[in-house]
């Protein structure tokens, strides 16, 4: 039986923020390790995916031997300012879009990047962007993603 692809619920957060910080843990980040932050992330999974302002679409796998979730897209829905040709409400940040290796290239990726354009259309969402590893760039390519016209620029805060 292959995975189950569906919208998650907040009692999903413990394992949408497991399959996170495998995630971080690939991408060799400084802050992959466990901590205060996978707390703080659950709560904020819990409490964004029950108000509506976060969805998470996943890839449960019951029959997998460490059960639970195999694969997650998220998408954090914030308003768009109105503007000429512009008809769209909402826009979305796709992001923790990630597969367990062992379900990688079974097409989860993918199903869940379908599900989740169908869930952000219903939500008012016309337009997403996500950063792409270059893994990933052919899928989003051929799901319609394409690259702005403008530079994207960057401001982060430094961390204490």
């Amino acid at each position: 039986m292959s995975p189950l692809v569906r919208v998650g619920t907040k009692d999903d957060s413990v394992e949408i923020v497991r399959l996170r910080r495998l995630m971080f843990e690939e991408m060799a980040l400084g802050r992959s390790r466990s901590g205060a932050w996978e707390g703080e992330c659950v709560a904020f999974f819990e409490r964004t995916i029950d108000d509506g302002s976060v969805v998470v679409v996943v890839a449960e796998d019951a029959e997998s031997k460490s059960g639970g979730l195999v694969s997650t897209t998220a998408a954090s829905i914030f308003p768009r300012f109105p503007a000429p040709g512009m008809a769209f409400a909402n826009e979305a940040r796709l992001t923790s879009i990630f597969t367990v290796p062992a379900f990688r290239r079974s097409g989860l990726a993918k199903a869940t990047m379908l599900l989740m354009v169908e869930v952000l259309k219903a939500k008012g969402v016309g337009r997403a962007d996500l950063a792409a590893t270059p893994e990933g760039v052919s899928l989003y390519r051929g799901l319609g993603f394409t690259e702005p016209l403008n530079r994207v620029l960057v401001w982060k805060m430094d961390e204490a």
